[in-house]
């Protein structure tokens, strides 16, 4: 009787040992986990600020090193020729979702959550307005991702600029959150061209 006890001990213990070593951020090593997050931190870099500015101002974002593959872009905002302060988003929402964790919505990304926004959504199309009057102070464009933390749903990411013309923070977080068997942001900060902080979450 004891010997069947301490069987099934054992046999509890590897099993559990297993959830914890196949459960950990999906058993990925972190080159894997790293990468995840330099292409999530990318297509936020676009949804937030690329989309918008990429043909208003000169410059494209790395984050490593690397840039944004276009191939896969979902989401693009188109500027009449005559007017380059409003933009009309396509597949705005399917790149939101995909993007972005439930708990956030599109106040808590384009505005500060209760009176300011730069998105509306007027006859089923969504606009986005950049301040017309700033247009010099776009983000540090070279950025570094690093992975500060794994949890079996969580992943915490360092990001810091590589120049430091700005006064903003300079080891800003970046989170992954496991949502459905996919990897969507919940944490993040950024900067628009006037300067002003977005703190995502």
């Amino acid at each position: 009787m004891k010997k069947q006890g301490l069987l099934i001990l054992i046999i509890l213990g590897i099993s559990i040992m297993l959830f914890l070593v196949f459960t950990k951020a999906d058993n990925f090593n972190e080159k894997d986990i790293l990468k995840m997050g330099e292409e999530k931190y990318l297509r936020f870099l676009w949804i937030i600020d690329g989309a918008f500015n990429e043909k208003r101002i000169d410059g494209e974002y790395t984050v490593n090193g690397k840039k944004l593959d276009k191939n896969n872009i979902k989401f693009t905002c188109d500027y009449k020729k005559d007017n380059k302060k409003t933009c009309k988003g396509n597949n705005f929402q399917e790149e939101f979702y995909d993007l972005f964790s439930q708990s956030i919505n599109y106040d808590d990304v384009y505005g500060d959550g209760m009176t300011f926004s730069w998105l509306k959504y007027e006859n089923g199309n969504y606009y986005f307005t950049n301040p017309s009057n700033c247009n010099i102070n776009r983000m540090n464009l070279e950025q570094t991702l690093t992975i500060k933390k794994i949890y079996n749903d969580k992943i915490l990411y360092r990001v810091t600029y590589n120049t430091s013309s700005t006064s903003h923070l300079n080891n800003n977080v970046f989170v992954l959150i496991k949502e459905n068997n996919d990897w969507k942001i919940s944490e993040a900060t950024y900067y628009d061209l006037c300067e002003m902080e977005y703190h995502v979450e």
